[in-house]
């Protein structure tokens, strides 16, 4: 067989492009196959919005929603506008900011270790302790202690909130805060203002209009900045005012606030704290129908159906002899937005509704009830009309 010089080089090209695909999709700890994808280590405890994931052995990313499982050496990423919890089975737990890249990595003498790839992470640390690698160096905090960890371009920063730890070599008790670069860490003390109400990454639940938040904080000089913004980097500060009385009552609607206090300079003087405010919405009914007839008994199963909530996995389901569900004669906690249950209720018209339960805010509001009739056996079938061409004619008087 020969080979010209064009055909020979042709040849060569697609083995080398070949080769380097497979160098890039390549990945040695994909390699090892459901060693490394199938350890169930955590659950998505809670998340506003899906967030993404990519497992260890894929290349796509896939929607990880609330009640999920979470898998060793799954990365994470938390979209614009998302935040998200991750449980352990250990007891550490990550709140997780928006924009957040993690990955999950294999744990190690019992201790949970988690990369940050960019982002913010709220750790509390379980039994064993957490170590968050990141770009610069590792944070590890001592066990049941909590910290801030942030990523930054250049640098990363940490917080310690309860307990202590250590950033790179250097040693961060309660309150204190480090800053690791490529010079090393500079311990930074404590914050000068220590902010007190609402509670680091609290969540408030409304119905109808959302509620006015008041924050407070303590320490601040006369000459000291309060700043609310919808952005961790407090690029477009919603409200700034003067801060040395204390507090102050913001009304800003739903979504997701930062807030700060700072100097006339514009530098920080306390940490910077989130909070949500978050319409608690009822599940959409879907089927019975209003008014539909529905059968069931010991064999028969009755389908409940809904529409679920963003970001809810339980659900109760109630049902009641009036409209007004002034007693409930009957109820289920459900996973998920079906139900199929025999029901052996007498049977008539029943009212319908369905709730959300969530252990932040407890149960919502339901939504609106729907009545049907319940019956145990099929309703009898009109009867057939055998020859419908003979018509009777009515006997006429004489």
């Amino acid at each position: 067989m020969t080979w010209d010089r064009d055909g020979l080089i042709a040849a060569v090209a697609l083995v080398s492009g070949v080769a380097a695909s497979v160098l890039l999709v390549w990945d040695p700890q994909a390699a090892h196959g459901s060693e490394v994808d199938g350890r169930v280590v955590a659950t998505l405890s809670f998340s506003s919005a899906d967030v993404q994931r990519r497992p260890a052995n894929r290349l796509g990313w896939d929607a990880l929603g609330r009640g999920d499982l979470v898998h060793e050496l799954d990365a994470l990423f938390v979209p614009p506008g998302v935040e998200a919890r991750v449980t352990f089975k250990d007891g550490t737990q990550l709140e997780l900011d928006e924009r957040s890249l993690v990955v999950i990595d294999a744990s190690r003498s019992g201790r949970r270790n988690v990369s940050i790839r960019q982002g913010s992470v709220e750790g509390s640390a379980g039994a064993a302790g957490l170590a968050l690698t990141t770009p610069r160096g590792v944070a590890q905090l001592s066990p049941q202690s909590q910290a801030i960890v942030e990523v930054n371009a250049d640098s990363v920063a940490m917080a310690v909130t309860k307990g202590d730890g250590k950033l790179g070599e250097t040693a961060l008790a309660d309150g204190e805060r480090g800053n690791l670069n490529a010079a090393g860490t500079q311990s930074l003390g404590k914050w000068p203002v220590v902010l007190a109400e609402p509670a680091r990454s609290q969540r408030r639940f409304f119905r109808g209009e959302p509620p006015p938040i008041t924050v407070s904080w303590q320490g601040a000089t006369s000459d000291a900045r309060l700043q609310v913004a919808r952005d961790r980097g407090f690029a477009f500060v919603l409200e700034e005012r003067a801060a040395g009385d204390g507090s102050y009552t913001f009304r800003g609607g739903a979504g997701v606030f930062w807030w700060r206090v700072v100097d006339d300079a514009g530098q920080s003087l306390s940490e910077s704290r989130r909070f949500t405010v978050l319409e608690d919405v009822p599940p959409v009914l879907v089927s019975p129908r209003d008014g539909e007839v529905l059968l069931s008994n010991d064999k028969q199963l009755a389908v409940f159906s809904w529409v679920g909530v963003r970001g809810v996995s339980r659900y109760k389901l109630e049902l009641s002899t009036a409209a007004s569900f002034n007693s409930v004669a009957w109820e289920r906690e459900v996973e998920g937005a079906q139900l199929r249950t025999p029901l052996t209720l007498a049977e008539g018209r029943w009212y319908w509704r369905v709730r959300t339960i969530d252990d932040e805010r407890g149960e919502s509001g339901p939504a609106a009830a729907r009545a049907f009739r319940l019956v145990h056996s099929a309703l009898p079938e009109a009867p057939e009309l055998l020859n419908p061409e003979i018509e009777v004619e009515p006997a006429r008087g004489k």
